[in-house]
């Protein structure tokens, strides 16, 4: 179904923007670049808490640690597979537990959240802020 990482990514955000979705949004932007990486999306929720996601095609394990370093600024954390291929991912669901970072599959009816994450406090306070300022200046609205 999705042929790129861009693909799942679009087919993510359309499914963010509506009703069905589990979080309530104000913004989000595409691939969010620090000093230890580029997050795939940043989204704002209603409680102004940074939500990044990381999509990976099928490499959960990268995924994961990449949603983890993202604990520095965001305070929620997740991984984005397509569901044919969150098999090994679901299997491996106490990983995502162990380190906070939540579970999403994604298919064309929408998106479902396997894994819930923690709520993270950032450790890097300015990085948060920068995110932050990201969101509000940038941020596409819903």
């Amino acid at each position: 179904m999705f042929q790129t990482e861009t693909n799942l990514v679009d087919a993510f955000i359309s499914h963010l923007g509506s009703n069905a979705s589990p979080w309530v949004t104000r913004a989000f932007v595409r691939e969010f670049d620090y000093i230890s990486g580029r997050t795939d999306i940043l989204s704002l929720s209603i409680g102004n808490e940074i939500i990044a996601f990381e999509a990976k095609l099928s490499n959960w394990r990268k995924a994961m640690h990449q949603a983890w370093r993202n604990t520095s600024f965001a305070n929620q954390v997740y991984v984005v597979l397509p569901r044919k291929h969150a098999t090994a991912a679901i299997k491996n669901r106490s990983q995502f537990e162990e380190c906070g970072v939540g579970l999403c599959v994604v298919d064309e009816v929408g998106v479902e959240v396997v894994v819930h994450c923690s709520t993270h406090q950032p450790v890097m306070p300015w990085l948060n802020r920068k995110a932050m300022h990201t969101l509000v200046e940038n941020g596409s609205i819903h």
